[in-house]
């Protein structure tokens, strides 16, 4: 994929490549306002058409747990609350995996560094979050 970047050191890309593909090949979808804006790791948005920075972040399922939906929902819930508070600008936003037959909502976190990005998503116990920098829509690792 040109121009394709996960940022995680390498060491850790061999240790859950499986997951790592999943977030790679997943589908990316950001409510804003007016639009559904989608994006895909690797690829540039439609121009023009998505503020940055951005992030993208869920409490489901977190690392390789599979928990259920009443627990997945009480925890984005949480995720919504801590974002609410924090006075931080965010989205709904709903990742799917190739073939369409999981998804995960989440939200568009408008205004993050790259830092700040991992560590919301550390706090949520995520492997990784999608970061759009305006150059390019990359997964940021965050265990490191």
């Amino acid at each position: 994929m040109p121009g394709f970047r996960v940022e995680m050191t390498s060491g850790e890309q061999g240790a859950d490549e499986a997951l790592f593909d999943a977030y790679i090949r997943a589908c990316y979808s950001i409510y804003l306002d007016d639009r559904l804006v989608t994006i895909r790791i690797g690829e540039k948005p439609p121009p023009g058409r998505l503020p940055f920075p951005l992030m993208l972040v869920t409490a489901w399922n977190p690392g390789r747990e599979r928990l259920g939906k009443k627990v997945n929902h009480t925890a984005n819930h949480r995720l919504e609350r801590e974002l609410s508070q924090a006075g931080l600008l965010y989205r709904p936003a709903v990742a799917t995996d190739e073939d369409g037959t999981h998804t995960e909502p989440g939200f568009a976190v408008l205004g993050l560094s790259a830092n700040e990005a991992r560590s919301l998503g550390r706090r949520y116990h995520q492997y990784a979050v999608v970061y759009w920098d305006g150059t390019q829509v990359r997964l940021l690792d965050c265990r490191v």
